[in-house]
């Protein structure tokens, strides 16, 4: 098993963004007022230095949230990934919500991932959905335990790895 390249979910794995969690999950959610809470989210302690320390791997995020959320949170953190793709498609321009798996095979697309077998692409995410659709997609699943919202559920997944804290990946990658 050889990872060559990582896609990471960014509510509550790369950044804590429970304080606006509630808001976008009502039937008509106020994107003003959830994108005025984005210098509020928190990039969760160690991603920083492992971002850092393998910067020469591709790094995207795949998200069910929306662009207009996680792209200034990305700048205001001086973060680059490459690809972002969010719920509604890469552009942003589909008209109804998107499947994770429909989501992995537009990153898949970008030139940075195009070669890769899928079992050398890492999926990182903080929910059971997450690590059993990654599992089902045929990349390595990696369980993000620090930013869980459903610790029970997440636990009775089947995850390649499980992380207890951003810093562990460090491990997981160095020995793949």
């Amino acid at each position: 098993m050889s990872i060559k390249a990582v896609l990471v979910d960014f509510d509550q794995t790369l950044f804590d963004t429970k304080q606006a969690r509630q808001l976008w999950h009502q039937d008509k959610p106020d994107w003003n007022r959830i994108i005025s809470y984005v210098p509020h989210f928190r990039l969760y302690n160690g991603w920083r230095w492992v971002l850092s320390f393998f910067d020469n791997m591709p790094w995207g995020i795949v998200s069910r949230n929306v662009k207009q959320l996680i792209s200034p949170t990305l700048q205001r953190n001086g973060l680059k990934f490459n690809p972002v793709i969010t719920r509604y498609g890469e552009n942003g321009r589909e008209r109804v919500s998107l499947s994770k798996t429909a989501l992995f095979e537009q990153a898949l697309k970008h030139t940075e991932f195009a070669d890769l077998k899928r079992e050398e692409v890492l999926f990182v995410g903080d929910q059971a959905t997450d690590v059993i659709q990654a599992n089902s997609f045929g990349f390595l699943s990696a369980a993000a335990y620090w930013g869980t919202l459903e610790p029970d559920k997440l636990a009775q997944t089947q995850p390649t790895f499980r992380l207890s804290t951003p810093l562990d990946l460090f491990n997981v990658l160095l020995n793949n």
